[in-house]
């Protein structure tokens, strides 16, 4: 198995947190010059109405246009850009095996289709992220040699199972309109997790499942509620091993 450390990222919905996360690792690698290769994937366009929480030089694709915008700042980086939502039909090509995926997504339905393929699959670090208008939480889920370290989204929140395609749009609970952000909350859930992603891969080479245990994080959830200034943190363990704790 390859190390974890050379896995492609894969950051899946480039909105107001996923932008921000696509940001931040090429920061990272481009300053490192580490040519690591970052795929962007989005089927939805900036508008003038984003324009608080996210960058963009036009209106485009965003994917494509972040894609073109880093790529100009990092230009040792290998940057890809899917312009489709994830669904059924590609999500085997979106989330293939040994990547990192930063599941930015704002809906149920899609959070569904990318925590499920990872099941399919053998090797992969899930980190996924969403909030409301004030609070938001991150989860990280680790896949070794097709079994979960750590429990995968479809296991933690079994309602994101019921999610169809015809209702995206109604991530955490809400209706398919647009829904009002905070740059800030936005900013604190990208934080959360590239806190888990900085943890990961700051221990090294993931070679076998004896060194894959120190990689698995102390807590594997974050709530932070901008609102009262607190955070929360969370180890789920199996049900094998007693459930979870914090």
């Amino acid at each position: 198995m390859d190390s974890c450390i050379s896995w492609p990222i894969v950051v899946i919905g480039i909105g107001g947190i996923g932008g921000i996360v696509a940001s931040a690792l090429a920061q990272y690698h481009g300053g490192r010059n580490d040519n690591r290769e970052i795929i962007l994937v989005d089927g939805d366009s900036f508008t003038i109405e984003n324009r608080d929480r996210q960058y963009f030089e036009h209106l485009a694709n965003k994917a494509t246009h972040t894609a073109q915008i880093l790529s100009t700042r990092y230009p040792d980086l290998r940057l890809r850009s899917y312009d489709e939502y994830v669904d059924e039909r590609n999500a085997f090509l979106i989330v293939p095996d040994q990547h990192i995926i930063f599941s930015c997504v704002d809906d149920h339905y899609a959070r569904k289709v990318i925590s499920l393929q990872c099941d399919d699959i053998d090797n992969c670090i899930l980190i996924n992220g969403g909030n409301e208008l004030l609070d938001g939480a991150s989860q990280c889920s680790i896949r070794h040699n097709g079994v979960w370290l750590t429990p995968p989204l479809h296991v933690l929140y079994p309602h994101i199972l019921e999610a169809k395609q015809s209702e995206r749009g109604r991530g955490c609970g809400q209706s398919p309109v647009s829904r009002e952000q905070s740059f800030f909350v936005n900013f604190a859930i990208a934080a959360d997790m590239l806190k888990f992603y900085n943890y990961i891969v700051s221990r090294g080479p993931l070679l076998d499942s004896d060194v894959m245990k120190s990689h698995i994080p102390p807590v594997n959830e974050f709530f932070s509620d901008l609102d009262s200034l607190k955070t929360r943190s969370i180890m789920h363990i199996p049900d094998a091993y007693g459930g979870s704790y914090e």
